[in-house]
Order: structure tokens, then C-alpha cells, then sequence
């Protein structure tokens, strides 16, 4: 298990926002479009989620445009949701013909697109060519998925080396969840356009157990059911936990079945009794959950930009294992201090379960606290709105 010294590690709440919001500024004609919106709730979507409503309460203008995948409602906790009719989709990317149209239609103050999202890149790239006084805030969340096929492989060069180009020289603001990613991207992005905003987490939600109730032995993930999430690693790496804690358990939280049969069946094939799936758990039972267990893990061998779950899980007091990968170590190693967590390199299935024991046997009524103050004072979603608002007043809106 690796670590960086601490002097040297950046602290990815830290945002380069000087000041707050102003909370009684002008009313924004704010538009949020992202790829999907609905039964998907990956970060991207929780994050638009909790800060479109936010803007909304504020006395914001918000209104979310997005494709028809993964659900249909028209509005979602008071924020109404524009779909747009989806003719194919190539790696869970949607392909809308009436995107640009949808854009150009828009009088909106700021458009505020989240890549990666490559005909969004170009049509918000247009959008903000002809309607000059809208600004257009770009947010970074991922890379595209990793290529299967030519046409995806192609498809991901032109993405790098073209359409997310054009969308950084249009932007009048980049936004990025954790400074770590942000160096990791293969494009430059200007530092006057640069901001870092995280992710929150609802504190109200999201806390610990006063009466220091857990299991000491039980193991959680949450997260999609997509290869570059890990479970299949988590899952090989318990086996081997197993031999030294035999009663150990692992509680699997799983959304979106990507490619189901085939990647079920890889997770499932190393089970030894101890795995338990779950899915669509209402929040408050996942809020009780990440506060039952004994450690939370996120065995990323894929790009995660900031790792949602990471906070989650530390806001209630949980502590925490995470790969070497930019979002979710810089986030743990940020903590260190705090006895957060460990990080491990990816794909290392002797090292994870090696941390994992570790974890099972380190916890206490004081560590657990301690976890919970430090991310609760670092997040939550009223202070990234504020934060994001900000972003809009910096450039302009």
C-alpha cells in the first residue's frame, strides 16, 4: 500500500473559487446537459442532480437537457428535464440528431455541458459561437469508456484530439472534481479557464452512527456494474481475505448492468459464499449500510475522476480502501492525516486483500468519528453550489 508524503498531497476540497456565491445575485437562465439523466445515476447525474435543485431553490432558471436513455420523466425534484430522441448509441455515448437544434433553441445565460460527450463538445462549441453572451462552462468528469472496437478506438482519438479541443477553446470556465485528474487529462486546458469544484455529499444523509454500531466483519461496494469499477477484483481479492476471515462478508450495491450476463457472470464466479447483491436501495437505507460496514472499498482499475461513493462512505463515518488512480487516491491521501483510508495499486488482488484485513481489524469508536468530521467539514452539496455559482460569476453569467 502506497502513499505520497502529505506535505506534498493536494487537498482535492480545495477549490480555486475565491469567496463564496452571492446568493442575492442576478436570476440565471442556467441549462445543465449531460448524456444521460434518470434510472442512470452514475456521479455525473447525482451531481447535477443535487446542484440543479439547489440552483433552483436559489431562484435560478434551471432546466436539464439530455437524452431519452435511462428514463423519461420531464422533471425531477422541480427541475424540468428536456429529452431528446436517441438514434444509437456507440460505448454508452447517445447519438441525439436534434441536439443542436435543442441548444441553438435555448435562451439561456449559461450552458453548462459535462464531457465526456463528444457531439456535445462540438454542438456546445457552436452554441456558444452564435449566441456570444451565453457562457459556456464546460465540466470534465471522465475519459470515454475504454475502446472495444475500431470504430470506438477511432472514435476516442477524435474525442482527445479534436471535439473536447474545440469545447476547451470555446469555454469561458473548465471545471474539474480533483486537481489529480485534471493533470491526468491527455488535452491542455488554459489555467485562467481552469476551476476545481468537488463533489458533495448530503450531510443530512450521509452520517455516522453515535452509538458505534457495525459490523465488524462486513466488506461494502457500491457502485455500476461495469468492469472498470473492479467488483471482479473485490470479489478474487475476498477469497483471499476469506482464508484469514472466515466469516467475512461482502455486500455489493450495484446500478446499471452493463453488458449483464456476461460481466455477472465473471463477478460470480469467484464468490465463496460470501457475496451479497443488492440493487436500488432507497438512500436512506444505503446511508445505513455505509454505516453498518466495517470498511468501504472502490477498486477502480478504470478512470474515476473523483469518486462520489469515497465520500459517502468517509461522511458516515466508514473507513475507506481506494486504487492508484487519480480521483479516488488523491482523495484518500488527502486523509491520511485523518487515518482515512489506504490506497492500493489497481488490479493488485493480493494487495487489496491485504488492505482489506488490515481495515477489519483497525477500527474504532474515535476513527470512525474522526473520518466523518473530516469529510463532513470539507463537503457538502449547499457549498459546491455556492461554488459552482461562483465558476458562473467568474465568467461572467
Amino acid at each position: 500500500m502506497r502513499s505520497v508524503p502529505r506535505a506534498k498531497t493536494e487537498d482535492p476540497f480545495a477549490s480555486r473559487i475565491y469567496g463564496s456565491a452571492q446568493l442575492d445575485c442576478d436570476r440565471l437562465r442556467i441549462v445543465h446537459a449531460l448524456a444521460y439523466y434518470g434510472n442512470y445515476f452514475g456521479g455525473i447525474q447525482h451531481s447535477v442532480n443535487e446542484v440543479s435543485k439547489r440552483q433552483s431553490a436559489l431562484g435560478h432558471d434551471v432546466k436539464i437537457i439530455t437524452s431519452s436513455m435511462f428514463g423519461n420523466d420531464t422533471c425531477v425534484d422541480g427541475v424540468p428535464v428536456r429529452r431528446l430522441r436517441t438514434i444509437f448509441e456507440a460505448f454508452r455515448v447517445p447519438y441525439m440528431p436534434s441536439l443542436p437544434v435543442a441548444l441553438l433553441e435555448e435562451a439561456c445565460d449559461v450552458l453548462h455541458v459535462y464531457a465526456p460527450f463528444p457531439s456535445l463538445d462540438v454542438w456546445g462549441a457552436l452554441k456558444k459561437r452564435i449566441h456570444r453572451r451565453t457562457k459556456l462552462v464546460l465540466s470534465i468528469r471522465n475519459f470515454l469508456p475504454n475502446p472495444t472496437s475500431v470504430f470506438s478506438s477511432i472514435a476516442g482519438i477524435v474525442h482527445d484530439d479534436m471535439t473536447i479541443r474545440l469545447a476547451i477553446a470555446a469555454a469561458d470556465a473548465v471545471v474539474f472534481t480533483n486537481r489529480q485528474f485534471a493533470l491526468s487529462v491527455p488535452y491542455t486546458v488554459p489555467k485562467e479557464k481552469m476551476f476545481i469544484v468537488p463533489n458533495g455529499v448530503d450531510t443530512d444523509v450521509f452520517r455516522p452512527d453515535p452509538d458505534y454500531v457495525y459490523y465488524p466483519n462486513l466488506v461494502l461496494f457500491v457502485g455500476r456494474l461495469i468492469p472498470e469499477k473492479g467488483l471482479s477484483i473485490l470479489v478474487r481479492a475476498m477469497r483471499v481475505v476469506q482464508e484469514k476471515v472466515p466469516d467475512v462478508k461482502l455486500v455489493a450495491v450495484v446500478s446499471d448492468y452493463y453488458n449483464q450476463r456476461r460481466y455477472l457472470d465473471e463477478v460470480m464466479r469467484w464468490d465463496n459464499g460470501f457475496l451479497e447483491l443488492r440493487s436500488r436501495l432507497p438512500l436512506d437505507k444505503l446511508a445505513q449500510l455505509y454505516r453498518s460496514s466495517a470498511v468501504f472499498v472502490l477498486p477502480s482499475i478504470g478512470l474515476e475522476s473523483f469518486g462520489n461513493v469515497l465520500v459517502e462512505a468517509m461522511a458516515s463515518g466508514c473507513p475507506v480502501i481506494a486504487t492508484d488512480v487519480p480521483g479516488p487516491m488523491g482523495l484518500v491521501e488527502s486523509g491520511f492525516r485523518s487515518n482515512v483510508g489506504r490506497v492500493t495499486r489497481k488490479g493488485n488482488v493480493e494487495e487489496l486483500a491485504k488492505a482489506i484485513v488490515a481495515e477489519l481489524q483497525s477500527n474504532g469508536k474515535e476513527r470512525r468519528m474522526g473520518i466523518a468530521e473530516f469529510a463532513r467539514s470539507r463537503a457538502s452539496w449547499d457549498i459546491v453550489t455556492r461554488q459552482i455559482l461562483s465558476v458562473y460569476e467568474k465568467c461572467g453569467a
